[in-house]
């Protein structure tokens, strides 16, 4: 809980500013000591193997995006790019990005525009899609550095390969 310093007691006085950018700084210690030793008890002090932590946080946050079958299908929308239904005008710099009321709307049945605004700003904020404005205009393209990035953790950390004597039959 936040402490207000007994003359202005606002949230610009500089007392509260900083207890609130401390906790924050604690709050990601916690959650980065729970993370180290949920590693350790896996591990149960044998040697085992484990991925760097931005790999992790990379891997959870791009799963989380690509569980709902609706984003899904807005990647596949993308990845395609346009075709002779886009209505929109190219983006000169761009000319595969798509605009998603335009373009991708049509394509889902034309979902609510709020419902899809919320999905692109999940895929947005997980890094597996790019924004760039013309004008008034929004164009949306797949970030491939992302998806590689993505690709290569869950090979890294769920392809290894196994030693002969525990290979699965």
């Amino acid at each position: 809980m936040l402490a207000y310093y007994p003359g202005d007691g606002g949230p610009t006085n500089p007392y509260v500013i900083v207890c609130q950018v401390y906790k924050k700084v604690i709050q990601k210690k916690l959650e980065c000591a729970s993370i180290i030793l949920q590693i350790f008890l896996l591990c149960q002090g044998k040697i085992c193997y484990t991925m760097d932590m931005e790999q992790k946080l990379l891997l959870a946050k791009v799963a989380s995006a690509l569980s709902d079958p609706i984003r899904l299908r807005i990647l596949d929308i993308l990845i395609k790019g346009r075709d002779e239904t886009c209505i929109s005008t190219p983006h000169p710099e761009l000319p595969y990005a798509l605009c998603p009321y335009l373009d991708v709307r049509p394509k889902l049945d034309n979902i609510a525009p709020s419902k899809l605004s919320y999905h692109l700003k999940e895929l947005r904020d997980a890094g597996l899609v790019e924004e760039r404005r013309m004008g008034k205009q929004v164009f949306y393209l797949v970030n491939h550095k992302t998806v590689e990035q993505f690709l290569q953790a869950v090979k890294e950390s769920y392809l290894i390969p196994l030693p002969d004597a525990v290979t699965p039959r």
